[in-house]
């Protein structure tokens, strides 16, 4: 029992590990941030209340990521820390939590490529409007929110794995 509870609290932190190293592959063989898979995770850990620990493991390697794309370490680091406060509110006022991360996934890229690329890099302002890879994120984030659904032990969640059995209980959430 107890190293099914050690796998089964590493298993988040090896998702974070996966998905930089899916980013920084696409990143390597595109020669653009195209994919944020990273980023489609971090959302949804927000929207799920995770750890604070899980949180920081991921914020430091989205600022790897940075250092990889941009040269700079934690360049969007201001930005994504003001999506866990917003994220954590949306996830009390909203129950079913794909609206509110697909909104909170559009306007992060939508402020990152404002802020960073057209403010700081500067990019041209045509260029922030017409990413496609709005769309493509979109979906990677649609296909690791239906992963936490389905699960692999019937109900219980990959991404969310706190008590015994790595559901949320109620005494948890305060309901």
């Amino acid at each position: 029992m107890l190293i099914f509870n050690l796998i089964s609290q590493t298993i988040p932190y090896l998702f974070v590990i996966f998905f930089f190293w899916l980013d920084s592959t696409a990143f390597l063989i595109s020669h653009s941030q195209g994919l944020n898979t990273l980023l489609c995770f971090f959302i949804l850990l927000t929207l799920n209340n995770s750890r604070i620990a899980l949180l920081l493991f991921a914020l430091f390697f989205l600022s790897l990521q940075d250092l990889l794309v941009y040269n700079l370490f934690g360049l969007s680091l201001p930005l994504l820390i003001l999506i866990i406060p917003l994220g954590y509110r949306l996830s009390r006022a909203i129950e079913w939590q794909l609206f509110p991360a697909i909104c909170l996934l559009t306007s992060t890229l939508f402020l990152q490529h404002l802020l960073i690329h057209y403010f700081l890099l500067d990019a041209t302002l045509v260029s922030v409007f017409t990413k496609g890879h709005y769309f493509v994120n979109i979906i990677v984030l649609i296909c690791i929110w239906s992963l936490k659904i389905a699960g692999r032990q019937g109900n219980r969640s990959y991404f969310d794995m706190r008590g015994k059995s790595g559901l949320l209980t109620k005494r948890y959430l305060g309901r």
